[in-house]
């Protein structure tokens, strides 16, 4: 499956930062996430961002929990650690390595809610191929658009890819 480089997404989300310039508090005209992964030998480091509703939306229908809202706490943290889990797979061969939270939080861009999470990955080794599968919030969003970034250390090579629904997964060298 192809990827390609997305310039207009990466400009509205340059620097990690989703920007919303010019709308209306709490809302938003698109929907993405954009995700940054650091790996070097086994261990993988990456922070993903979301739109808090388009989250709590996607939240709410994979666990059935019509009340559901976002809040830093070990419960929420819990669900979306299950959900990311489920919906952002990275394996080695037969191997799927499980992402661990290690930190969350939300922060306002341009008068917007975002929610920001921090995983961690442990390979069984050192990361030299693998796949990638990213349906985040995919089956919420007929327009959702996932970002994902890698680089890899010590080559500094980078990766940018772009996941949306029909074409989500992507096999990566890293070598």
């Amino acid at each position: 499956m192809k990827h390609r480089f997305i310039p207009l997404l990466l400009t509205l989300l340059a620097g990690g930062i989703l920007i919303a310039a010019g709308l209306p508090e709490s809302r938003h005209e698109f929907h993405v996430s954009y995700a940054r992964l650091a790996i070097e030998g086994r261990t993988g480091m990456m922070q993903i961002r979301l739109f808090k509703d388009d989250l709590e939306s996607g939240l709410r229908q994979r666990f059935d929990r019509p009340d559901l809202t976002l809040r830093a706490d070990p419960e929420m943290d819990s669900l979306f650690s299950l959900y990311l889990n489920e919906k952002l797979v990275l394996s080695m061969g037969d191997a799927v390595v499980k992402g661990a939270l290690v930190s969350s939080g939300e922060e306002m861009q341009n008068g917007i809610p975002v929610w920001w999470y921090t995983i961690m990955y442990e390979a069984p080794a050192d990361f030299s191929t693998m796949h990638i599968q990213h349906d985040v919030l995919l089956e919420m969003f007929e327009d959702q658009k996932n970002v994902f970034r890698v680089k890899h250390f010590p080559s500094e090579q980078e990766w940018s890819l772009y996941f949306v629904a029909g074409d989500s997964d992507y096999d990566l060298s890293l070598g």
